[in-house]
């Protein structure tokens, strides 16, 4: 019994007393209606919940329409407030996940509200429902269990990226190789054969020595390529500088598979999580889904990758994606040089991330520029054992990597 049915309750005692003492009919007879009210007991009404499925993915910072229908199935009108549970740090854009209804017998009740949504896996519910009659003298609570899921992703540029592979795979691709075959890349002029495509006869060079003269080209062929992510908890590796690696690595991921390269994902933080090496959309949509999830953990030394890295294919291309904030990234670098794989390196910057976050002091300016020049003198030393690239994160990826082509 809740505290309207208690005061109701009080109320019909009280006049009831007051009746008989003062001999008042009029007071009994006023009781009537209350205890009406007080035995309505038809408010536990069967309440239909339908829950709208949601996208399976979508980009972090998307609006998401979150709708929960409800429908009536009870003869007299009730009301009944609606909660719905909110992922962790879901933002509210538009309405609320909470409302009141009043409903009668095959009517229909719509909660809608729009949230923004960061990185990471997400489910909404359960739903909690108070149901009550129209007097509020009974109510019922419930919780419906059911829940719709949905992947915030990371969000990721369609780059180019200036790749010259040393070892390439038999396939076909967009890589130059030192094969002589079908290509966009000139490789020399011959004399013609006999079958020779017609397209590929040098007209100039047939006029100038009177001999039919055709050109060779550069055969493209894929490559095998490893996006290793620096996922490690470091100290000022703020989550921001994480966001950022992990849109590089999802850059480069659309960018290889997108040329129709073989493509494996190693997230290395507390421990080394692996996907193998595949080709197409399928294979995006897992790496997507897995940096998705990502949170920085673990201090292991870099070198583990070196382990790892063995048991790769040794036409393999190694992309790393870290802010290279390791005290000993140097000597982890060496070593992995040492392998046969071919290096790159996406570094963001975190040092204009990590300003921006802090007062703009002449004390905090000194030390922004000493870090500005340890890192340039580090990148320095590991240009020779790798090709880098140094992103100023305040620019778009996609830039970076034209200046380098």
């Amino acid at each position: 019994m809740n505290f309207k049915s208690l005061l109701l309750l009080t109320s019909i005692l009280t006049l009831l007393s007051l009746g008989i003492i003062l001999k008042r009919w009029q007071l009994l007879l006023s009781v009537i209606p209350l205890l009406i009210i007080l035995s309505d007991r038809k408010a536990y009404p069967h309440i239909q919940v339908e829950r709208i499925p949601l996208p399976q993915r979508v980009i972090v910072g998307t609006q998401i329409d979150v709708k929960i229908r409800l429908r009536a199935e009870a003869h007299p009108p009730f009301m009944v407030e609606v909660s719905d549970a909110l992922p962790q740090d879901a933002t509210l854009i538009r309405g609320t996940n909470k409302g009141v209804f009043s409903l009668r017998e095959g009517e229909e009740g719509v909660l809608h509200y729009q949230v923004s949504l960061p990185r990471g896996h997400h489910t909404f519910g359960p739903a909690t429902l108070v149901a009550s009659n129209l007097s509020a003298t009974h109510t019922q609570k419930s919780i419906d269990k059911k829940t719709v899921s949905t992947i915030a992703l990371t969000r990721f540029e369609e780059i180019r990226m200036p790749l010259i592979p040393k070892r390439h795979r038999s396939t076909a691709g967009i890589f130059s190789s030192r094969f002589v075959g079908r290509g966009k890349e000139f490789f020399s002029v011959r004399n013609y054969y006999w079958g020779d495509e017609q397209r590929i006869i040098n007209w100039k060079a047939t006029a100038r020595t009177g001999k039919l003269k055709s050109n060779d080209y550069e055969s493209e062929r894929a490559v095998d390529a490893l996006i290793v992510v620096d996922a490690r908890e470091e100290p000022f590796h703020e989550k921001s500088v994480l966001d950022y690696s992990l849109t590089a690595a999802l850059s480069c991921v659309y960018f290889l598979l997108r040329e129709k390269n073989r493509v494996g994902l190693l997230i290395f933080s507390d421990i080394q999580y692996f996907i193998s090496f595949e080709y197409g959309k399928k294979q995006f949509l897992k790496m997507a889904d897995a940096l998705s999830g990502v949170t920085p953990k673990g201090r292991h030394p870099f070198r583990y990758v070196v382990g790892f890295l063995k048991r790769l294919p040794r036409s393999c291309l190694v992309i790393i994606v870290s802010p290279l904030l390791d005290s000993e990234i140097e000597e982890d670098m060496l070593q992995l040089s040492s392998s046969p794989h071919q290096l790159f390196i996406v570094s963001p910057s975190p040092i204009e991330l990590e300003s921006r976050t802090l007062s703009q002091t002449r004390e905090m300016m000194v030390a922004k520029r000493l870090l500005a020049v340890e890192r340039k003198i580090l990148l320095r030393r590991l240009s020779p054992l790798a090709k880098i690239v140094d992103w100023d994160t305040s620019t778009s990826l996609i830039s970076v990597m034209e200046d380098l082509r």
